[in-house]
């Protein structure tokens, strides 16, 4: 799993399906061959999570603050570019790009409608290509 304590919480939680699902096993071979299989599954669950690929923490000052904290990693006039779009578009491109979350993925995060996500993020990208832009002129 990666660490004790996501270890020990796979037990406890091979554990308590055991207890809930109060099973007879015909020999304690039997018994252990259940444990064993539920445990390589629900492992195998846990790694498939999103919040298991990637950890961050989304602090809403830090993604929407005027800060920007979470653009601290990119080029200082590109951070000073997004912190211009609305904070919404900037969370839906820092997900996106910098998390590397699909679409539907995001939409489901944060409750919106699949296509609300996809024209915030268009719109989003339009808004920072005519940044750049204007940029470029100057």
């Amino acid at each position: 799993m990666g660490s004790k304590q996501d270890a020990e919480d796979a037990t406890q939680s091979v554990f308590m399906k055991l207890m809930a699902s109060h099973k007879s096993f015909a020999d304690n071979g039997h018994e252990k061959a259940w444990l064993i299989t539920t445990a390589r599954n629900h492992c195998r669950d846990m790694h498939r999570k999103w919040w298991r690929r990637k950890v961050v923490d989304l602090d809403s000052y830090a993604v929407m603050g005027d800060q920007g904290e979470a653009f601290r990693h990119i080029d200082s006039d590109l951070a000073g570019k997004l912190r211009k779009l609305p904070a919404m578009h900037r969370l839906i491109l820092y997900l996106h790009y910098y998390e590397g979350y699909k679409v539907a993925e995001i939409a489901s995060m944060l409750k919106l409608n699949l296509n609300t996500v996809k024209m915030k993020m268009r719109s989003a990208r339009k808004q920072l290509k005519l940044e750049m832009e204007e940029d470029e002129v100057e």
